[in-house]
Order: structure tokens, then C-alpha cells, then sequence
């Protein structure tokens, strides 16, 4: 019920700080699910290893985010795009948001 939810706000955020947030909402159905699911230990040991593994994976993926809020003052799609990012820092923020929301999709 709450899925179709989270997918229509991740669809009309305008900033990527809340693209962030409606992205990490998405952890709780499938750790929620995983959890009422399963019966052993060793599969709910699992879910709590995905869980540890997809936050820092989060932290990946928020660190070019603060970068962006504290460097330029902007996070919104629209500010974002007016930015002229040098070819390393494009280059390191690309790799970080890759790795950093790949880890729940998964890569």
C-alpha cells in the first residue's frame, strides 16, 4: 500500500535532498516485508545486514548532496543544473550518486 506511495513522491520531488529521502523510504516496505516473511535466523540476520548495507550506501549517495548544499547553496533540480561543475568534481559526484543509490538497487 505505502509503495505506490513512496513511487509517486519520488517521481514529483523537485529537489535532491527529497529525492534522497523518498529514495530511503523505499528501505522500509522491503526490510518490513523481509521481516514478516521469514521464520529462521539466518534470514532475519540477512535483512539486518541489507539494512546496514543500504544505509551506507545512503551515506554515499548524501555526501555529494551536503557537497552541493554547502558549496554552491543549492540542491533544487533547477539550481543544480545552472551549476558549472569542473570535470573532477563531476566526475566524483557522478561516481559517488552511482554507487550510492546502486547499493539498493542492486548493482
Amino acid at each position: 500500500m505505502y509503495f505506490p506511495l513512496i513511487i509517486t513522491m519520488l517521481c514529483s520531488v523537485t529537489s535532491l535532498f527529497y529525492l534522497f529521502v523518498c529514495y530511503e523510504l523505499l528501505l522500509l516496505p522491503s526490510v518490513y516485508v523481509v521481516y514478516k516473511t521469514v521464520y529462521t535466523q539466518r534470514a532475519k540476520q540477512s535483512n539486518v545486514y541489507f539494512f546496514i548495507w543500504t544505509q551506507v550506501g545512503s551515506l554515499i549517495a548524501l555526501m555529494p548532496i551536503v557537497y552541493i548544499a554547502a558549496t554552491y547553496g543549492d540542491v533544487s533540480y533547477v539550481g543544480v543544473s545552472k551549476i558549472q561543475f569542473s570535470h573532477t568534481e563531476s566526475f566524483v559526484l557522478y561516481t559517488m550518486f552511482f554507487v550510492g543509490f546502486g547499493v539498493k538497487a542492486p548493482i
